[in-house]
C-alpha cells in the first residue's frame, strides 16, 4: 500500500553531472496407487560435478538478451559457496569485469543493515522494541499516535510511519535528530496498512546503530564477519579496501557514475554523523555476498563457523502478518514469496538504482541460494520487482540446483 509522498523503489539515477555530494537511493494432492510404479527420484545435485562452462554460456546468454554491460553471479548450495561467474565489463571496452570486481548492489545493502542490526541486538547493543529516541536523546513518537514507540522492529518492516523524504534531504545527525520529534506519516507505526518502503528510514536505522554502538558500521562488520569470512565491502565505494577493483556504473551504454565519483564517497568518521550509505550505498561483490546468503542460509554458520545465532536469522525471516498485494510477504527486511523458484522457504531482497538491478536469495530449509549483481541492464521488472534479467538467471540456477 502506497501512502502520499510514499515510493515502493529506488529513484531513477540520475546523470553524473547532477549527482549530489552524499549517496542516493537509489517488495489437493493426489492418492497414487501402491502398485503403480513410479520414477526413482533423482540424488541430491552436486553442484561442484556440473558443467561450468554450460552455466556460464547461459548466464552470458541471458546477459545479452538484457544487454547488460557486466553481470556477477555467484551460486550457494548447502550452506557453501560453490560458484561465481563474471560477463562483460567492469569499464567498458576497457576493463574485463571479474569476480572480484565490487558493484554498489542499491537496496541489497538493507539486508547487510539487518544483519548488523542483529549482531548488536546478540550482544545487548540495541533493543529491537524501544524508541529509537532513547539512542538520539529526543522523543521518538508520531505524533498522531503517541503511545505506540517508533523503534527499530518496525524499521526492518518499513512500517516505522517516519516520513519517507527524497535524496536531496541530509540524513547528517543534526538533521535527524531535529526530525525524530515531529516528521512521521498520519499512519500507525507497525500496521501493514502502513507500510511504506522507505529509504531515509535505514539511513536514520543505520545511525542510529552507530550511536548505540559507538562504531561506524563498517567496522562493526569488518570485526564481527567480514575480516573472518575474508569478505571485502563497505557502505561507500571509496572505503573498500582494494579500490582498483570498483565498477563503473552504467546506465545503458552511458556512464551513470565513474570509478572517480565513487571513490569520492566515504562514510562517516564518527558514529552517527551521516547516514547517506545506508539503504543503497554498500559495495561488493557478488561472490562476497554470496558468503552473507550461505550464512544466513545456514542459519549463521559459515564454514563451520557461527557468525549469527539461530534466533536472530529468524527475526531477520520473521513475517508481517499481512501479504503485499503482489503476493509478497514482508519480513525484517528480508521478503519471501510462497514457492518461489519451486522453493518453500526461499527468502529474499532486490534493489536497483545507478544502472544496477540486483537480487539476493536463498532457501532456509537447503542452505541453497543465488546473488545476482547486473550493470547497464534493461530494466525491466516483474510483478515482485525483481528484474527480469536476475529472474531469468535464479529460475534456471535453482532449477540446476533442485
Amino acid at each position: 500500500m502506497l501512502l502520499p509522498g510514499c515510493t515502493q523503489a529506488e529513484p531513477a539515477p540520475t546523470t553524473e553531472s547532477s549527482l549530489p555530494v552524499t549517496e542516493p537511493a537509489t517488495e489437493v494432492a493426489t492418492e497414487v496407487a501402491t502398485e503403480v510404479a513410479t520414477e526413482p527420484t533423482d540424488p541430491p545435485l552436486d553442484f561442484t560435478d556440473l558443467d561450468h562452462d554450460m552455466i556460464y554460456d547461459e548466464i552470458e546468454r541471458i546477459s545479452r538478451q538484457y544487454g547488460a554491460m557486466g553481470v556477477q553471479v555467484a551460486i550457494v548450495e548447502n550452506g557453501q559457496v560453490v560458484g561465481s561467474y563474471a560477463y562483460g565489463w567492469a569499464t567498458d571496452q576497457e576493463t574485463p569485469l571479474t569476480t572480484s570486481h565490487k558493484i554498489r548492489v542499491a537496496s541489497l545493502t538493507k539486508v547487510v543493515i539487518g544483519i548488523a542490526t542483529m549482531l548488536l541486538h546478540e550482544d545487548g547493543i540495541i533493543d529491537l522494541q524501544a524508541s529509537i529516541g532513547d539512542v538520539w536523546g529526543v522523543p521518538a513518537r508520531n505524533p498522531q499516535f503517541p503511545d505506540h514507540v517508533i523503534n527499530i522492529w518496525n524499521i526492518l518492516s518499513h512500517t516505522s510511519s517516519i516520513a519517507s523524504y527524497g535524496d536531496e534531504v541530509t540524513t547528517s545527525y543534526r538533521d535527524v535528530r531535529a526530525k525524530l520529534p515531529w516528521a512521521y506519516w498520519a499512519v500507525e507505526p507497525g500496521s501493514m496498512k502502513s507500510r511504506c518502503y522507505n529509504n531515509y528510514a535505514f539511513r536514520v536505522l543505520g545511525s542510529t546503530l552507530e550511536l548505540a554502538a559507538g562504531k561506524t558500521l563498517d567496522s562493526i562488520m569488518d570485526e564481527k564477519l567480514y575480516n573472518a569470512m575474508g569478505i571485502d565491502a563497505a557502505f561507500a565505494s571509496g572505503d573498500v579496501d582494494d579500490t582498483s577493483l570498483v565498477a563503473t556504473l552504467y546506465e545503458g551504454t552511458g556512464v551513470v557514475r565513474s570509478i572517480k565519483k565513487q571513490l569520492s564517497f566515504h562514510g562517516p568518521l564518527n558514529p552517527g554523523d551521516n547516514g547517506s550509505y545506508y539503504a543503497g550505498g554498500l559495495t561488493i561483490s557478488a561472490e562476497d555476498l554470496a558468503k552473507l546468503a550461505a550464512m544466513l542460509g545456514n542459519d549463521g554458520v559459515y564454514n563451520g563457523q557461527r557468525f549469527m545465532e539461530p534466533e536472530s536469522v529468524e527475526l531477520m525471516e520473521q513475517l508481517m502478518d499481512t501479504p503485499l498485494e503482489n503476493g509478497a510477504w514482508q519480513g525484517h527486511p528480508l521478503m519471501h514469496v510462497p514457492e518461489m523458484y519451486g522453493r518453500e522457504k526461499l527468502y529474499f531482497h532486490t534493489g536497483r538504482g545507478c544502472g544496477v538491478f540486483t537480487c539476493f536469495s536463498y532457501d532456509a530449509a537447503t542452505g541453497d541460494g543465488v546473488v545476482v549483481l547486473t550493470n547497464g541492464a534493461r530494466g525491466y521488472m516483474n510483478d515482485l520487482e525483481i528484474s527480469l534479467i536476475c529472474d531469468e538467471i535464479n529460475t534456471y540456477l535453482y532449477d540446476l540446483m533442485k
